[in-house]
């Protein structure tokens, strides 16, 4: 069966895919689009990301392809689809592909080769990047950008920011080198925003794929306009015997998508609640202080804390 493969970002994240909320991790409830991952995050980005990337050759002509999860029936019996530049797909209508990773050759052939969105079928099921709608890039945002190289092998993984965003493109700050054509562009959990063209700075925006990788509610969409959700309601914290017990409402604001709620009582330790309410042991004349915060695929809302002593 197919496999989405998980690369240990931030959250843990099946590559590009916006994670449920339910399944958020602590390290999530001070996400940011800005702040880069950690070393440790990077090195697992870097370990798992070339089992999604090929070198892609048709016609004379090579990028980088690499392989998503797409919602639609036309592929046949094709078991996955590369996604790569539009000249090379258009040159593997044509002539046989050659697609490596390292030192293996798959089976292969051209699909489609529309302007926005170059792709080519293989057999046999792989690693994917399950991808979907995500939050509007944003101007000084943090990606990164994977390749394979002429020789089948992983490029470096490229840092950037996000320079300048149109309806379905986006800049990069730096120039990227024409061998990094049709690589993954990805937020900082792991999302891909858009694939990488061979001018070496322009990027096409995940929007442009409606109807070809997948199902689009409205077609013209830009990525997924949502925004941070606003901070809880009625947040109160109440001292009880052997502990305190915090409850708080849901937000006014949801920002456009589902939102998860996560609290930490001074341990620097986040944990995820469902129900509104929790109850921290602690001894008798012990003050607690618990900070809850709100967040959804664009972010965290603003954080409140309350404070009581334990009876």
């Amino acid at each position: 069966m197919k496999r989405p493969l998980v690369i240990g970002l931030v959250s843990a994240a099946v590559v590009a895919t916006a994670l449920p909320a339910q399944a958020m991790t602590p390290r999530t409830a001070g996400w940011s689009p800005f702040v880069p991952p950690s070393a440790s995050e990077l090195a697992l980005l870097r370990e798992g990301l070339p089992q999604i990337l090929y070198t892609v050759t048709c016609g004379g002509l090579t990028a980088t392809g690499w392989s998503a999860d797409a919602f639609n029936d036309t592929v046949g019996d094709w078991d996955t689809v590369l996604v790569t530049t539009p000249s090379v797909a258009r040159a593997c209508l044509t002539a046989a592909p050659t697609v490596q990773q390292g030192d293996d050759t798959f089976e292969a052939k051209g699909w489609n080769s529309a302007a926005a969105a170059g792709l080519v079928l293989l057999t046999g099921e792989r690693y994917y990047a399950d991808w979907d709608f995500v939050p509007s890039p944003r101007v000084g945002q943090w990606l990164a950008v994977g390749a394979r190289g002429a020789s089948a092998q992983p490029l470096d993984l490229l840092q950037r920011r996000v320079a300048t965003v149109g309806d379905d493109t986006f800049t990069l700050d730096q120039a990227i080198d024409a061998a990094y054509g049709g690589a993954p562009v990805m937020d900082n959990r792991g999302r891909v925003l858009g694939v990488m063209s061979q001018a070496g700075i322009e990027v096409t925006g995940t929007p442009q794929f409606c109807a070809v990788l997948f199902d689009c509610t409205d077609p013209t969409r830009v990525w997924w306009d949502i925004t941070a959700p606003s901070k809880v309601t009625r947040a109160k914290a109440v001292g009880a015997k052997g502990s305190v017990v915090v409850t708080w409402g849901p937000v006014t604001d949801d920002g456009g998508a589902e939102v998860a709620y996560w609290y930490h009582s001074g341990d620097g330790v986040w944990k995820y609640s469902d129900a509104f309410r929790v109850v921290i042991k602690a001894r008798a004349r012990t003050k607690v202080q618990v900070t809850i915060v709100s967040i959804n695929d664009a972010g965290p809302g603003p954080s409140t804390t309350v404070t009581a002593r334990a009876k």
